[in-house]
């Protein structure tokens, strides 16, 4: 990671900061007055030093959650995920406070504070741990945004590496805050991350475009075939009807065959291990490589059949896409 949420307003990463602070207690120590200048180049230079270390040094997500509006079964299948994350700072809002979270947070009607008391906490909180954490990317998953985080979104700048994962949210809501942040997913995503089509990665599905040859030979070598797209992990078609990425997103391996297209030759660098590209290849050919996929994946070490790991892949390959994008 080599980008960090900033405060554009944040006194005390300034310079300027850096030389009041140092007169005031020089001014209430007057012993100090004449090591002032070689305190303020020890500053500066600790100072830059600081800024230095915390960006190598980053969490990689801020993630909040409004569970007060979440569903209770999709809460749980989200903890999945969760407890897949590492290196991610999590704060839920909620009454919930068993739920895996770094900090929880009672909601507003819970608090017993007034609606500017408890924005006004919830804005110092968000940007305390943007200050201390240097989290590479904020990440809201909730209904709306309340004042305490569009403040927030006003201290980090437009350009921030912002994201709002919509769940249940109206229309106008979308409309009226979703320009704060850098990026706002579909009102599917949500939906897609806690409930992800359950896929086998040795299962192949064929796209229909496709010369029956291919169906055969794999028949004839024992590959296990589907009609179903989504309950395949191995998708095989023509390179010219691959124009969406999400297959690719949920972690299944497409095999293209055919000229290379724009689409392919424009995906980012993290989704082209999935996709394997031939210009032109023979359906024997074909039956070898994914066979080998499908040895190299039952060989595997890594439990990747379980719907959390899934889960935990999508929801960074969405969160990805959509800082790719911004």
């Amino acid at each position: 990671m080599d980008e960090s949420l900033r405060l554009i307003d944040d006194p005390g990463s300034s310079y300027s900061f850096l030389f009041g602070d140092a007169f005031r207690q020089s001014i209430s120590k007057p012993w100090l007055l004449p090591v002032l200048p070689f305190t303020l180049v020890k500053r500066f230079s600790d100072h830059r030093k600081f800024m230095k270390k915390s960006v190598s040094n980053l969490v990689r997500h801020l993630i909040l959650i409004d569970s007060e509006v979440i569903d209770e079964d999709d809460l749980k299948e989200f903890q999945s995920v969760l407890t897949e994350l590492d290196r991610d700072v999590v704060v839920n809002i909620g009454s919930n406070k068993n739920y895996i979270s770094t900090i929880s947070l009672l909601s507003r009607i819970n608090s017993g504070l007034s609606s500017n008391e408890w924005n006004s906490y919830l804005e110092d909180m968000l940007t305390s741990l943007i200050r201390t954490q240097r989290p590479s990317s904020f990440i809201f998953i909730g209904k709306y945004p309340y004042a305490g985080i569009t403040g927030m979104l006003r201290r980090v700048g437009e350009s921030s590496r912002t994201l709002w994962i919509p769940v249940r949210a109206k229309e106008d809501s979308l409309l009226s805050r979703g320009d704060r942040f850098g990026f706002v997913s579909s009102t599917d995503t949500w939906s897609k991350i806690v409930k992800p089509p359950l896929y086998s990665q040795s299962m192949v599905h064929l796209h229909s475009n496709l010369d029956d040859g291919y169906r055969e030979k794999l028949h004839e070598n024992g590959v296990e075939l589907s009609q179903v797209e989504e309950k395949s992990g191995i998708l095989l078609m023509p390179s010219n009807d691959l124009t969406d990425n999400w297959p690719l997103l949920e972690g299944k391996i497409v095999i293209t065959i055919g000229e290379s297209t724009n689409f392919i030759k424009n995906l980012p660098e993290y989704l082209r291990s999935k996709n394997i590209h031939l210009n032109q290849s023979s359906p024997e050919e074909i039956s070898n490589i994914i066979q080998r996929i499908i040895n190299s994946q039952l060989e595997s070490d890594k439990v990747e059949t379980s719907l959390g790991w899934r889960r935990k892949i999508l929801f960074q390959s969405i969160v990805d896409s959509s800082f790719k994008e911004i």
